[in-house]
C-alpha cells in the first residue's frame, strides 16, 4: 500500500496509518510476527517457488501457522505447497 501511495498509483481519503488501523479493526485481523521458524521456512519451501522474499515470508507464515492464504497472486495460487483461496473470485 505504501509503495502504491508513494508512486501515485493509489490515493486514500485519510493517512495510511489511519487506513491500516481501520482496516484491521473492520476485518478483525490479527498480526503474525515473523519468527525464526518462519524466516527459515521461507527458504526451505518444498518444491519449486519463486525468489520474491516477501512472497516467501507470506507463504511460510501461512504454512507455519496452518492457515489458508487468500491471494490474487497467480504464482502463489499455482504453488502446491500452501493452502490457498483465490481472492479474484
Amino acid at each position: 500500500m505504501a509503495r502504491l501511495i508513494d508512486g501515485g498509483d493509489l490515493a486514500l481519503n485519510c493517512t495510511l496509518a489511519e487506513w491500516i488501523e481501520q482496516s484491521i479493526d473492520d476485518l478483525k485481523l490479527k498480526s503474525q510476527e515473523v519468527s525464526h521458524e518462519i524466516a527459515m521456512k521461507a527458504y526451505q519451501l518444498p518444491g519449486s517457488f519463486h525468489r520474491d522474499p516477501a512472497d516467501r515470508q507470506i507463504v511460510a507464515t501461512s504454512i507455519c501457522h496452518g492457515l489458508t492464504l487468500m491471494t490474487a497472486d497467480e504464482r502463489i495460487l499455482q504453488y502446491s505447497g500452501v493452502k490457498t483461496l483465490d481472492a479474484r473470485l
